[in-house]
Formats: C-alpha cells, structure tokens, sequence
C-alpha cells in the first residue's frame, strides 16, 4: 500500500472496483473531476485478472480524457476482514483530516470489499462522506450521507422540531410557539439538528435534509405491529 499525499479541499473519489469500469467511469464524469482532485481504487490483494484488466482499463480513460488526474490503487487483505478493516480505517482517518470532499463509490467490485470500505468510514464517525450506488440495470443512482446509516441520539422535542418541519418549512418563531418551546431552548435545539446535519436554514424558514428525512418516522398504509 503506497503512501497517500493529499492537498486541501480536494476532491477525493474512492471505488471499490470489479469486472468492469463502466460505474467507476460514470461516477467520475458526472462529478465533473478536475485536476487536483484524486481517485483512489479499492481491491483485493489476490485479484482476478479481469478486474485487473478494468482497472489497467480505468487508467488509460482517464488519462486521455482529464490528463494530471493521478489515481491510485490500494490493496488490501479482503479475505482477513478485521485487518482490511483496519488498514482501511488509517486511509479514512488520513482523508477526512483534510477539508475535501470524499465520495465512496460502490456500484462494482466484491460485496466482501465493500462491507470493508463501509465499515471503516462508519467506524471514524464518517458523517459527512458520501455514498454513491447505482442500481444493477443503472436505471437509478443513490446518492446519501454516509451519516444515513448511523445512530442520532435525539430528545423528544429535537424529534417534535424534525416532524414539524417536515410538515413544512417553520420560522424560528413558529417552531417557538407551535411546540411551546421558549427562545433559548429552541435556538439550543436548532443549532444541534443544523450542526448534525438534520435541517437547515431555507428561504421559508427551517427546512429537512435527506438525511433529516431519514432519522423521523413515517406514516405508512401498513401496521408494523402485524409483521
């Protein structure tokens, strides 16, 4: 595993990468990759041929479509998944010291490999990384925070604020006097939903983010209760 050397606020694009290039290359050009940003490619250490003929593949696109756009490989021991991990945690701990913008993407290349990759953003408290997937027929592209997938502890009325506002857009005083909450507790309440990355402020007023969507309940045709 060779050395990574980074500069700030970069673009970092991290695949994990398969048989073919086609979702890493994707994902680079809608992007918009420029030089100074970075990718970096994720694979086994044993790796099959065909996987290293995509990569070899990867390369040469890249280098004559956006010429100084350096992409690196890095090797790891998938079938030891606590090692992987771990080598993979010291490159995430690495990256997210900078102020660039890191993208997992993880549309190709082994599951196993992706759990890792995962699993080692998870582990450093990786909030703000985003993930990018694509759907096998590429009909559909995800794209989220990696913050989706871990635990926010909130207090009741931090969960009274998200669903009022996903009923619409509140201002500072309709959150005050909607939920009975006075100016200092809800200033309090607002700064932490906006600093975890739950709401934000809009032109209306408050408003939900994707990943504040994702952390309320909602209101299904179905009683859960009878599953």
């Amino acid at each position: 595993m060779s050395s990574i050397i980074l500069k700030r606020n970069e673009m970092i694009l991290i695949f994990t990468l398969g048989f073919d290039e086609k979702f890493a290359l994707r994902t680079i050009f809608r992007r918009g990759i420029k030089v100074g940003d970075k990718i970096i490619v994720v694979m086994p250490e044993k790796n099959d041929p065909r996987a290293e003929k995509a990569y070899l593949m990867l390369q040469q696109i890249i280098s004559n479509s956006i010429p100084g756009i350096p992409i690196e490989k890095i090797t790891i021991p998938s079938q030891d998944f606590p090692r992987a991990v771990s080598l993979l945690r010291k490159i995430a701990l690495s990256l997210l010291r900078k102020n660039g913008k890191i993208v997992l993407g993880l549309s190709g290349g082994q599951r196993i490999i992706i759990l890792q990759l995962l699993a080692a953003f998870l582990s450093v408290g990786a909030r703000e990384v985003e993930i990018e997937i694509e759907s096998e027929d590429s009909s559909i592209v995800a794209t989220f925070p990696l913050g989706m997938m871990m635990k926010v502890e909130l207090d009741q009325d931090e969960i009274r604020i998200l669903k009022s506002i996903a009923e619409s857009p509140k201002t500072f005083s309709q959150i005050c006097s909607s939920l009975n909450l006075s100016k200092s507790s809800a200033w309090r309440k607002l700064k932490r939903l906006i600093e975890l990355g739950l709401i934000k402020k809009a032109e209306k007023g408050y408003e939900l983010t994707d990943l504040g969507r994702s952390k309320i309940d909602v209101d299904f045709n179905v009683d859960w209760h009878e599953l």
